[in-house]
């Protein structure tokens, strides 16, 4: 791991905290916790082995060997951390609809789980959305597609997070998500006049 990456994710968590509060911190870092170890979880039920752990300022990611990894098996893998927020999420609004607990904690949950299948590369939704796409249709047929609707995606993202900072006359803490909408979808572009 890079030491400025994980810089980056420290400054961008204590700028987060300042700007939300630290109890909202709190639950987004919970939240992320539940996400990452729901992937660990589909690794070990796989038997694969988790490689290497990175933080940078688009968040998380916990790297595996893909080499003897089937479809079903990747597909499984990168769907158990949109999966363990969401069906956290739900048990938690449940509760919250008891009485115990709050909405603010279930929304914690829901919106990283939700964000996260969003069909951009390399979120989980990306990588889902390619995975299936290279299984039905071929690699190198699967990998194209997928890259056109990441592109397409991740502009849509960057430009809707902007319009919400100015909106909001300058929600500042949307600024990384929207500037890594724009490099993924830059990359992309790229990647995708080389194919």
């Amino acid at each position: 791991m890079r030491w400025w990456q994980t810089l980056g994710f420290l400054l961008l968590l204590a700028w987060f905290g300042q700007v939300s509060g630290w109890e909202i911190l709190g639950l987004v870092l919970c939240a992320a916790a539940v996400h990452e170890a729901g992937h660990v979880a589909a690794m070990s039920l796989c038997g694969v082995k988790p490689q290497r752990f990175q933080l940078s300022v688009f968040g998380a990611e916990i790297a595996f060997d893909e080499a003897g990894v089937s479809y079903p098996q990747e597909l499984a893998i990168f769907a158990a951390g949109p999966a363990a927020d969401l069906l956290c999420g739900a048990a938690l609004c449940l509760a919250a609809k008891r009485g115990a607990g709050s909405f603010c904690t279930s929304g914690a949950f829901w919106v990283l789980g939700l964000f996260n299948l969003l069909p951009v590369a390399p979120l989980d939704g990306g990588q889902i959305l390619r995975l299936g796409l290279c299984w039905a249709f071929g690699p190198e047929r699967g990998e194209r597609v997928a890259s056109v609707v990441s592109l397409m995606c991740a502009g849509v993202l960057a430009g809707g997070l902007c319009w919400v900072m100015l909106e909001s006359r300058g929600n500042l803490w949307l600024l990384p998500a929207a500037l890594g909408g724009m490099l993924i979808a830059f990359q992309t572009g790229k990647r995708i006049k080389t194919v």
